[in-house]
């Protein structure tokens, strides 16, 4: 799942737990009805344990791996111990069991169908792990200490499952009488304002601005002074970027990352790989929506460089969500790629995109709008309606795709604009100057519509360009090779020169080079093997 923060440490050795755990080969159904089995009884002990002695690195093991082996072999197919059953195991911890059931409510909606009363006690939850940690005076922060993993996945799963019930809520069609009166006595439950309060709460008390600003006006103290602190508030604001974007505001998903570097190497976000992935997906996906593709494409390629350059060794649940936000990163540059001039990408990216995107990358370049629609459906987010349902109308419909299908239509309205002008471009490339009269014909359209798919054209070919900054920043640059005005019904042309770059050349000479140099020295190296023998 993630990777412990620079400078790494050894991996714990092994304590008796795990020779417990090897030996045993008692499963969960054969306890008695409500009591926990020996072997998990012994494990939430040695979690509890560790979890109240701040031992940072045996509770990474735990979550990244001891939990997972314990969740494969005990409950596949179960909840695991409700807190009330683990409570006396651990001295009735209460800050330890707020924690335990974020696992415990994760597997739930991992591998089982939460009812309603799960989803309500889930929420109840959340409420009550961040009031512990932050409806306090910043001078008594809770001292915990939790896994950079373990504090991603908080932040992801109270996003997941904001934007599961959103979902669940609005598929009236197949809802029972008791789930719909359950739905409208429970209006406020995963409600859109609260998470936003959450996480903005989160993001400023944590003082994790102040911390990314490095400027001495802005001193950091209290919760600021703790890693768990800062990093639930660093996850929180890609939390925000994440919710902004599923709302359809993509200048405030942008704009919530105005104190977040894209370009550090070495960033906070590098420390858990499904943060970088999704701080890039859904960064590069505003900036799409945002019509900046040349910025999109940056974003996506950097993204899918890096992912390409992981190890994930066994850690098959991470390689899944990987392989996934990977196809979905492919589809959308091969749609940044089609609508702009830009269609140089490392080579690396360009075998990705004829892996994961193949046909359908050709027939968006000549224009074809069912493959924009299809390789938008495979890449987009999951968006949800923000509001509650009307759960008094007399017929009962499933509305969880209206929000898609919005951004959709928005989308395609875009394309359908910019199918027309490659085939202006290469009229306007033949002449120096050309009647509007004349170049409509050409098209078969009337006049005016010509001038509006002109002012188009000169509209589409300009957009910003990040340069330095914060996100939302850049400067605006026009990728049109030919440029023209218009004067007394008379269109003047003029080429535009565009500065050729040949980094991507001469980094493609230079990996070829090296190949061959290595197959020559591989062939000296057999020729003097088989002369000595």
């Amino acid at each position: 799942r993630s990777t412990a923060p620079h400078p790494r440490t050894p991996t714990p050795q092994p304590t008796p737990l795990h020779s417990t755990m090897a030996e045993g080969s008692e499963t969960a159904a054969d306890a008695p009805s409500g009591e926990v089995p020996d072997v998990i009884q012994s494990f939430l002990q040695y979690f509890h344990k560790h979890f109240s002695e701040h031992n940072y690195y045996e509770l990474q093991t735990i979550c990244d791996s001891t939990f997972q082996q314990l969740t494969e072999r005990f409950f596949s197919a179960s909840p695991w111990p409700a807190a009330h059953l683990v409570a006396p195991l651990v001295d009735n911890d209460e800050v330890f069991l707020v924690f335990y059931n974020d696992l415990y409510y994760r597997h739930i909606y991992s591998r089982l169908q939460p009812t309603m009363d799960q989803r309500k006690s889930s929420w109840e939850n959340y409420n009550k792990l961040f009031s512990l940690l932050f409806d306090r005076e910043a001078s008594e922060a809770l001292p915990v200490v939790i896994p950079v993993s373990w504090l991603w996945d908080i932040v992801d799963e109270f996003i997941y499952q904001f934007q599961e019930f959103r979902q669940f809520s609005h598929k009236l069609k197949s809802r029972s009488d008791q789930e719909i009166e359950a739905l409208k006595s429970n209006l406020n439950l995963w409600n859109a304002p609260r998470v936003l309060e959450w996480l903005n709460t989160i993001v400023r008390k944590s003082e994790i601005v102040q911390h990314l600003s490095d400027s001495d006006d802005s001193p950091v103290s209290g919760f600021g002074n703790s890693n768990t602190y800062r990093m639930l508030g660093y996850y929180s604001i890609v939390g925000l970027l994440r919710l902004h974007c599923l709302s359809g505001d993509y200048y405030t998903a942008l704009r919530v990352l105005d104190s977040v570097d894209l370009s550090q190497k070495n960033g906070l976000f590098t420390s858990v790989l499904p943060c970088q992935t999704a701080l890039f997906y859904y960064t590069g996906f505003a900036y799409m929506m945002m019509r900046r593709y040349a910025d999109a494409i940056r974003i996506f390629s950097v993204s899918l460089t890096a992912i390409s350059r992981t190890d994930h060794g066994n850690r098959t649940y991470l390689y899944d969500q990987i392989v996934k936000r990977t196809e979905q990163m492919c589809n959308l540059l091969a749609v940044s790629l089609s609508l702009t001039a830009q269609r140089h990408v490392d080579e690396s990216v360009q075998g990705l995109l004829r892996e994961k995107v193949g046909d359908r990358w050709m027939r968006m370049q000549r224009g074809d709008i069912a493959a924009f629609e299809e390789a938008f459906s495979k890449g987009c987010p999951k968006f949800v309606n923000f509001g509650n349902a009307n759960y008094d109308a007399e017929e009962r419909v499933n509305r969880s795709h209206e929000p898609v299908k919005l951004q959709l239509r928005l989308f395609l309205n875009e394309v359908s604009q910019q199918l027309v002008l490659p085939t202006i471009r290469s009229y306007l490339k033949l002449y120096s100057t050309i009647p509007v009269s004349k170049l409509a014909r050409f098209l078969e359209v009337e006049d005016e519509v010509l001038r509006s798919h002109l002012y188009s054209y000169q509209y589409n070919t300009s957009s910003i360009v990040w340069e330095g900054g914060s996100a939302l920043d850049g400067t605006t640059l026009s990728s049109a090779d030919v440029d023209f005005y218009i004067e007394d019904d008379m269109i003047h042309v003029k080429d535009v020169k565009v500065d050729k770059n040949y980094v991507g050349t001469f980094s493609h000479l230079i990996s070829r080079f090296k190949g061959i140099s290595g197959a020559l020295e591989d062939g000296r190296r057999g020729r003097r093997h088989s002369n000595r023998r």
